[in-house]
């Protein structure tokens, strides 16, 4: 591969399908298949959070206790495994690199990272950390045996009062 990662680029679109509730909607991403394993040195495609979406936040709101949370589900058969979730900083440094995150296929799943989870990964958290976003991204690793789907939904920030 080049270093791009075209060919692998996902398709979104807003779907109905394995809604949680009736008249809700999510975000449906169809993964291709590509050549390389990310084992084997192969992509890292994702997605991105709208930079519209993160302007709306006020990060400088949460507390170290507060969370970063969204929901995924990933289909039996034909969904992602698993997802890594990156946040970058005004200073375009990727401050944290999530660790593997497992799907649950067939069910849907919350990923939750709190704020001093997120601000332990930086020397100054208080310039460079949570409060800094500029990107989130969810990334996967390519694969090769066949197209793949996942859903999410409800992308938010939720409060823990001590």
């Amino acid at each position: 591969s080049s270093g791009d990662y075209l060919h692998v680029e996902p398709s979104l679109e807003i779907s109905h399908e394995y809604a949680q509730k009736e008249k809700d909607f999510n975000l449906k991403v169809i993964a291709p298949a590509g050549d390389t394993p990310w084992s084997a040195g192969g992509g890292w495609p994702g997605i991105e959070i709208n930079r519209t979406i993160i302007g709306m936040f006020d990060f400088s709101l949460y507390d170290d206790a507060d969370e970063f949370c969204f929901d995924v589900y990933s289909p039996e058969g034909n969904g992602l495994q698993k997802i890594w979730l990156t946040f970058v900083n005004t200073l375009n440094n990727s401050f944290y690199r999530g660790t593997e995150v497992a799907l649950s296929p067939g069910r849907w799943k919350t990923i939750r990272v709190s704020v001093g989870e997120l601000n332990a990964t930086v020397t100054q958290p208080e310039l460079y950390g949570f409060i800094a976003t500029k990107r989130i991204i969810v990334r996967w690793g390519e694969f090769t045996d066949m197209d793949r789907v996942v859903y999410f939904d409800n992308f938010r920030m939720e409060l823990n009062i001590k």
